[in-house]
């Protein structure tokens, strides 16, 4: 299981997960598998790229998720799910240095900014504008 302690995403789960996607979209005949998913990868594939050009400075682990998130929701959902991740990874980085937390080099973990930044934008694509006070 993930640990956050030892900061490691076993490989097995997104593989697991990335199979279940693509299981039920042929399940249901979404037909989406073709494009859609290959296209939402992209991100992921870039931040993997980067992990290994950086020799782990960013995180292969982070890389994954961002590769299954984006199979799950296509490229065009993918991009503001990730902007909002990397703003919410500033703010946390911002506050860690404004409260002196952040006085030796420390690593920000990325996947739950990704969790948070994915839950707003499924609250700000699917609720109804009522909801929402718009």
């Amino acid at each position: 299981m993930p640990d956050h302690r030892t900061r490691r995403i076993p490989v097995w789960i997104v593989a697991v997960f990335l199979a279940a996607v693509i299981a039920a979209d042929l399940w249901t005949g979404g037909g989406r598998i073709k494009r859609e998913y290959w296209e939402g990868a992209v991100p992921g594939a870039l931040f993997l790229l980067l992990s290994f050009g950086t020799r782990g400075a960013v995180g292969e682990g982070d890389g994954l998720c961002i590769l299954a998130c984006g199979m799950c929701t296509g490229l065009y959902e993918m991009i503001p799910i990730l902007t909002g991740a990397l703003w919410l990874s500033v703010l946390v980085g911002a506050a860690g240095l404004l409260t002196g937390f952040s006085k030796e080099k420390r690593e920000i973990a990325f996947i739950p900014l990704l969790a948070a930044a994915s839950t707003l934008q499924l609250i700000q694509t699917h609720l109804p504008a009522s909801v929402l006070g718009a």
